[in-house]
């Protein structure tokens, strides 16, 4: 690590000379895009790029977020552009025209990524370059342990990580805010403070001004400490990785963009490969963001009492469908339920808006044949006969040699159907209300062999006969 006593230009820049030949991050002429707000960080590490020996130094093209969030912003734009004019520094500079009202923050994060991820295809650089120190590392780490992360979030920031259509690196990640303060001043680099820095009602500036400071009041050395926790956890992870990775493709299955677990398999893991595996499914395959909690949540959903429950993310749903676990997207997660309700003229056929098509017939204009044949007798029901969905409280008598009636609720029980396939469920009834048929599930004592009208079903998805089996 860099050395506040040793600050110059050459420090830093040997730094990143080392590190890049170590790591071989850029080649000599290569075009790299360098994130700069104007703030002594960013500015810090342009300065230092351009310093480097020509056979090392690459193509910079400098680009700037405008947020228009503080009136200070613009003169922030106005430095950066005249450093690159002066320079000879390619800008490219995005305006951010249209904040939202809340998670401000958040939002701004993604503007900026969005915006380096767009200059990677337009200048087809593979290298965005962003300023986080070892401050920043601080904040982070002490931020996550607090609040609770997974055991790759408790490591900090990566100096490297994927990115867009290549790489995101971190240069500076061993150095100090103190350091480059310096830096800055040794080599009259100009830069601006964010004044928004010093308002304690962000989360990051509280652990900035309040803890890290008293940290390394305590430890001169603190900053890096935490540099070799973070390594020494990364190392940890990148060497149980394969195995953890491995267990993961046994269990997990996609289906479109869903994921399935493999839930008997699962359960046969220890604890520890468990949590490992889903902690690892769900930031790395599935991506969403969570907390430690929420993979105990998850994991403890494998193995609770109810048969049909879920856990909702910000970014998704877990369900848990008997033995099937079932990963979602927030729009696949919810399925309005269909409204419908229609009466069945004799002889025309009614089309169904969930699937295929259904009609009541004289055996004479039958105009197809259903099987098994569905027959209805006229001295037991009234006519028209209705189709609707199956609603709470719906009971259906059953058996014609033992009759019994039986809630339809409990009929989907039994057979283990999903809350989703339940709510595309649907009954005939007759003008009284009397339910015939529960299509796919269950048929009543009302429901024959022969008869006077034919009951005809055609392109129904059934999952069961129609006809009972009670």
């Amino acid at each position: 690590m860099v050395q506040k006593e040793a600050v110059n230009a050459v420090s830093i820049v040997q730094l990143l000379q080392k590190d890049n030949a170590a790591s071989h991050y850029w080649s000599a002429n290569e075009q790299v895009l360098v994130a700069c707000s104007g703030g002594v960080d960013s500015m810090a590490l342009l300065h230092a790029l351009q310093q480097l020996p020509v056979e090392d130094r690459p193509d910079i093209t400098v680009l700037h977020v405008h947020h228009h969030l503080r009136e200070a912003a613009e003169a922030d734009y106005q430095l950066v552009r005249a450093y690159c004019w002066e320079h000879h520094l390619n800008l490219e500079v995005k305006h951010w025209e249209n904040p939202p009202d809340t998670n401000v923050e958040a939002a701004a994060r993604k503007f900026r990524y969005d915006f380096f991820k767009e200059q990677m295809a337009a200048t087809g650089s593979t290298t965005v370059l962003t300023a986080h120190h070892a401050d920043d590392q601080i904040e982070t780490i002490l931020m996550r342990l607090t609040r609770g992360s997974t055991l790759k979030g408790y490591a900090g920031i990566q100096t490297t990580r994927s990115f867009g259509m290549g790489t995101l690196i971190r240069p500076l990640l061993t150095v100090e805010k103190d350091t480059l303060y310096a830096y800055c001043a040794a080599h009259a680099v100009p830069f601006r403070e964010d004044e928004t820095n010093q308002m304690l009602g962000y989360t990051r500036n509280r652990y900035r001004q309040q803890v890290v400071p008293l940290i390394k009041k305590e430890n001169k050395q603190a900053a890096q400490h935490f540099t070799d926790f973070s390594k020494d956890l990364t190392d940890l992870v990148t060497i149980a990785e394969p195995l953890i990775q491995e267990n993961c493709q046994r269990v997990f299955t996609q289906k479109g963009k869903e994921w399935e677990l493999d839930r008997d398999a699962f359960l046969k893991y220890s604890d520890a490969m468990k949590r490992l595996v889903m902690s690892h499914f769900l930031t790395n395959v599935w991506q969403v963001a969570v907390q430690r909690q929420h993979v105990h949540d998850i994991i403890a959903l494998t193995t609770n009492e109810k048969p049909q429950s879920e856990i909702n993310l910000a970014d998704g749903t877990v369900q848990r469908r008997y033995a099937v676990i079932r990963f979602l997207l927030p729009q696949a997660a919810k399925l309005k339920k269909l409204q419908f309700k229609e009466d069945l003229s004799l002889n025309k056929w009614l089309v169904l808006p969930f699937n295929g098509k259904i009609g009541l017939f004289l055996p004479s204009k039958q105009e197809c044949e259903s099987e098994p044949n569905m027959y209805v007798r006229k001295e037991e029901v009234t006519l028209p006969l209705i189709v609707r969905n199956w609603q709470p409280g719906d009971t259906i008598q059953m058996n014609h040699k033992k009759t019994f009636t039986k809630k339809i609720s409990r009929i989907f029980i039994d057979k283990k159907i999903p809350v989703e396939e339940r709510e595309a469920a649907w009954v005939v009834t007759d003008q009284q209300g009397k339910i015939l048929l529960v299509p796919g599930y269950a048929s009543s004592i009302w429901v024959h062999e022969s008869g006077d009208f034919v009951l005809s079903l055609i392109n129904i998805n059934e999952v069961q006969d129609v006809t009972s089996r009670y």
